[in-house]
């Protein structure tokens, strides 16, 4: 009916303007774009970049005072406390696209300002207690509306050694070599990218797992 069609797109406005307002001001408190952690060099020379291993590197969290530290761990801890991540992934197809876009964006946002803040380690203990985070991950990675949001996020967790290791131990290699060969292109060609950064962006941890396995 229509009345329940206008209920419907109100929830979806009230959605993106929730996930918007808590995006914006995390990328306020974190200044996100500029705390992007470097490659490292073995990588970068792989990836054909340019590196000078004598150039020092700035630690990221001297860009933030201990103000915005606090504030953006409250924040983050503030999002795991009401299983954000996880209710975020587990409606995304239910989602408009620009809110998909803000929830894939909210997700590698904490990723990347975990570290800097000394949040990580509770970031990385809530990720590996909800192993079906890495699943939702896999199976929308296969998807035509949310398979782009999901690689990406799949790509920020290989910023941590451990959640490599967890995305492994979930059988991610696997599944995202199937996809590699998805009939669609699209879909193959990000399956393939995410492979590439499970696999080298944490080498020893990769390395242990060809080992093992």
């Amino acid at each position: 009916s229509i009345a329940s069609e206008e209920v419907k797109d109100s929830a979806a406005e009230a959605v993106q303007r929730s996930l918007g307002a808590v995006l914006r001001r995390l990328e306020e408190v974190l200044n996100v774009a500029s705390l992007s952690p470097p490659r490292s060099p073995s990588y970068a020379s792989w990836a054909g970049t340019p590196v000078n291993p004598a150039t020092p590197v700035t630690p990221m969290s001297d860009a933030l005072s201990e103000d915005d530290k606090r504030e953006g761990c409250a924040l983050v801890a503030g999002l795991l406390s009401v299983d954000a991540p996880a209710q975020l992934l587990g409606c995304l197809h239910l989602l408009c696209f620009e809110s998909r876009k803000d929830a894939m964006r909210l997700f590698s946002a904490l990723l990347r300002s975990a570290l800097p803040l000394g949040a990580d380690a509770i970031l990385v203990d809530y990720l590996r207690s909800h192993p079906r985070i890495f699943e939702l991950l896999l199976e929308g990675s296969g998807h035509t509306e949310v398979f782009t949001h999901c690689a990406h996020m799949i790509r920020a967790c290989t910023r941590y050694p451990q959640l490599v290791e967890a995305l492994l131990r979930e059988g991610a290699a696997r599944r995202l070599m199937d996809l590699a060969s998805h009939q669609s292109f699209d879909i193959s060609s990000e399956a393939f990218s995410s492979l590439r950064e499970l696999m080298l962006a944490q080498r020893p941890v990769s390395a242990q797992y060809m080992t093992e396995n």
